[in-house]
């Protein structure tokens, strides 16, 4: 998914850095071609097959002046003003991440079927469930792990990392808590809703930390993400998994979520069972395996034979106990203490994820 942007104004340092901040910030997702000549900005328009067209107030420009279902908007220097004799208008001077939000809304007020370039691959991304049969066994911070693992490869790959558990904060953990703009409260906004582009609403709302992983900041209400609905849920996952301008979706969400909604497992690509390397974590583990073979059964599905074992927090001084489970092993990651921002970083840094990293993308 990639806006095509034509931007029409006299200010050319404006425009360049503009220009600039857009291209750091949200890399392979919007294109900007700007232009300080009426004629120039015509001949681009539809050059490049523009989405969406901004225009100063210096030029003398209206929408019939644009190819059919083009987004057209005026440049104000007053945030608070909302429209121009009619025509959207997007505020100048503000944070980039709520420039690129008011051009999202722009592209999908002007039509729910906005036909946005796809890459040339054209494969579907491919969703990876984490998920555990009990907590404190470091789900979350082998799903943020691996994500940037992904996201750092030679050639690099676009990631997502989702996390639904109603408590985690996915900020926190790739440490880009704190930051204004949108969060995951936006996401469900926009899947309840239900109107307009739906993919270009949830573009508009990812983030991307120091690593490249993208990403949905922490609900503002943790109590938010309750409200997602099992086919709200659904509707979401099959958003995120035809998105073109992502390759791969990393999924962190509880077992019991999970069993709840069989239909996520059944369109992953790949299910990784995450499991303290103990008996009791063995004993879980193979407890969720005959839940999920149930299932299997009763859906007509094949998730076992997709499922693999992490085992983690092995302790190195003592033997690793029997596993029960007949799910095959991938890995097994020592322990690596408990402070999650340094567990995900040590995790990432050892390349202990490199077999995971290879079934993912094989």
């Amino acid at each position: 998914m990639r806006i095509q942007l034509v931007i029409l104004d006299t200010d050319h340092e404006y425009l360049r850095r503009l220009s600039a901040h857009l291209a750091e910030l949200y890399p392979g997702r919007i294109d900007v071609h700007a232009y300080s000549d009426l004629e120039g900005a015509i001949a681009g328009i539809a050059a490049v097959r523009a989405h969406a067209v901004l225009v100063g107030a210096a030029f003398d420009v209206s929408p019939s002046d644009l190819p059919a279902r083009c987004a057209f908007g005026r440049l104000t220097d007053s945030p608070t003003v909302a429209s121009i004799d009619g025509v959207p208008a997007v505020a100048r001077y503000t944070k980039t991440s709520e420039f690129f939000r008011q051009v999202i809304d722009l592209v999908s007020s002007a039509s729910g079927s906005v036909e946005i370039r796809k890459r040339t691959s054209g494969k579907a991304p491919r969703l990876i469930v984490t998920t555990s049969a009990a907590g404190g066994s470091g789900t979350t911070s082998l799903a943020a792990a691996l994500a940037r693992s992904l996201a750092m490869q030679p050639t690099p790959v676009n990631v997502l990392y989702l996390d639904l558990d109603p408590t985690s904060d996915a900020g926190a953990t790739l440490e880009t808590a704190g930051a204004d703009g949108p969060t995951m409260s936006d996401v469900i906004y926009a899947i309840k809703r239900r109107r307009g582009d739906i993919d270009s609403q949830l573009m508009s709302v990812m983030r991307r930390d120091a690593y490249g992983v993208h990403h949905f900041a922490a609900t503002r209400d943790p109590a938010d993400i309750l409200d997602l609905t099992a086919d709200d849920r659904a509707i979401l996952l099959e958003r995120l998994t035809s998105n073109s301008s992502i390759d791969v979706v990393i999924l962190d969400i509880p077992f019991t979520a999970v069993v709840a909604q069989w239909s996520v497992l059944e369109h992953a690509h790949r299910v990784l069972l995450v499991a303290r390397a103990d008996g009791q974590g063995s004993l879980r583990t193979e407890r969720a395996r005959r839940i999920l073979e149930r299932l299997d059964a009763t859906h007509e599905s094949s998730v076992v034979p997709r499922t693999s074992l992490l085992r983690t927090r092995l302790d190195p001084r003592g033997p690793a106990p029997a596993d029960v489970s007949s799910l095959p092993t991938l890995l097994t990651l020592p322990d690596l203490g408990d402070a999650e921002g340094q567990v995900v970083d040590q995790i990432y840094a050892s390349g202990a994820l490199h077999p995971v990293v290879s079934m993912v993308l094989a």
